[in-house]
């Protein structure tokens, strides 16, 4: 760890992947506190890869439709809604904020 702090791009690279975690964290808490609260269906789960260290990792886009407090109909795309299994066509409890409606949260399975 003593290394990395010496090297200045390793310290630059830390610092960006901190801020990236914070900032996901921060619009969380944002969503969750701030948001307008609906009803959405999974309209579409969309499969993701990445190479890292330990080989290639997968994660998950799942893409809703909803109806936005002003009767719009909207699309969205949650990340990884943990700690519950989802399927398309469940219906769920998202949060969004206005000024992102494209990226609402997940709150629970409707």
């Amino acid at each position: 760890m003593n290394e990395m702090l010496k090297d200045p791009i390793a310290l630059i690279i830390m610092v960006i992947v901190f801020g990236a975690f914070a900032h996901a964290l921060f619009y969380q808490w944002k969503v969750r506190r701030n948001g307008h609260e609906t009803e959405a269906v999974i309209t579409y789960i969309e499969e993701k890869s990445h190479s890292g260290s330990d080989g290639i990792e997968y994660y998950y886009d799942f893409h809703v439709t909803y109806q936005d407090h002003e009767g719009t109909f909207r699309e969205g795309v949650i990340a990884n809604p943990i700690f519950s299994k989802v399927e398309e066509g469940d219906r769920v409890i998202i949060r969004y904020v206005d000024d992102k409606p494209e990226s609402p949260v997940y709150i629970r399975k409707a």
